[in-house]
């Protein structure tokens, strides 16, 4: 299902210039979004992401929806722009429809965010098996070296042997997936914090304008600040 031409149909001219405060020809350019709407929640809620498969399909859903939502959003600007006084009825109109498709895509992103931060988990772990091993053999050719090196000594030869520095292992680089409808998922980590004992934040330096400060000093680098936890969440960029 191809939705990427979504609101390409759809012409301004629909609302009649008579009546500028009718909102029924509001809803009628709206409604073109209504069985988009109700297809998506269903496949939305029927997918399930457990492989690469399913990954690029909740890629390409997210693209469809931000996509939607832009469509949305522009009908939304050009009728408010020469009618003000519509503004507050479109808007409630408009977030009818925006609000299940931003509910959807905060749903897919925390749930495709889960299932590359699984993978990011894993690509960890081999990395540092990888270090390990590396560590490993490093190990046991200095070790190697330093035998020969006795041995060299002891037949009353110069010790020549010099360890091997080896290479660092070559780590997996983070994967970008792109659909063929060009929309781009990448996953990274980004630090956040939530306040677990508000008591315990530092007054004055986080109390006023708590939340702006607080994502500053996180921003910033600081790591640590007494009743509130700074971790690191998984986000998923779509690109369209």
């Amino acid at each position: 299902m191809d939705f990427s031409k979504l609101g390409e149909n759809v012409s301004m001219d629909m609302v009649p210039a008579e009546d500028p405060f009718d909102m029924k020809p509001v809803r009628d350019i709206f409604l073109v979004h209504a069985s988009l709407l109700k297809r998506m929640e269903a496949e939305v809620s029927a997918l399930v992401i457990k492989d690469e498969a399913s990954h690029i399909r909740a890629t390409e859903m997210l693209g469809q929806i931000i996509r939607a939502n832009k469509a949305i959003e522009t009908q939304r600007k050009e009728l408010n722009e020469p009618h003000q006084k519509k503004i507050k009825g479109t808007n409630a109109i408009a977030h009818k429809y925006s609000e299940p498709f931003s509910r959807m895509e905060r749903d897919l992103r925390r749930r495709d965010g889960d299932y590359q931060y699984s993978l990011e988990l894993e690509r960890q772990k081999r990395e540092a098996e990888a270090r390990r091993k590396q560590e490993e053999l490093q190990k046991k050719m200095e070790e190697e070296t330093k035998r020969l090196n006795e041995e060299a000594k002891e037949r009353g030869e110069k010790p020549n042997f010099v360890p091997v520095e080896l290479p660092p292992p070559i780590m997996e680089a983070k994967k970008v997936t792109r659909t063929e409808t060009g929309v781009s998922s990448s996953f990274r980590k980004d630090w956040t914090y939530e306040v677990e004992d508000p008591e315990k934040v530092p007054y004055p330096d986080y109390w006023e304008l708590s939340h702006k400060k607080l994502a500053a000093a996180v921003k910033m680098g600081v790591r640590e600040i007494p009743g509130v936890r700074i971790f690191q969440k998984p986000v998923t960029t779509i690109r369209t």
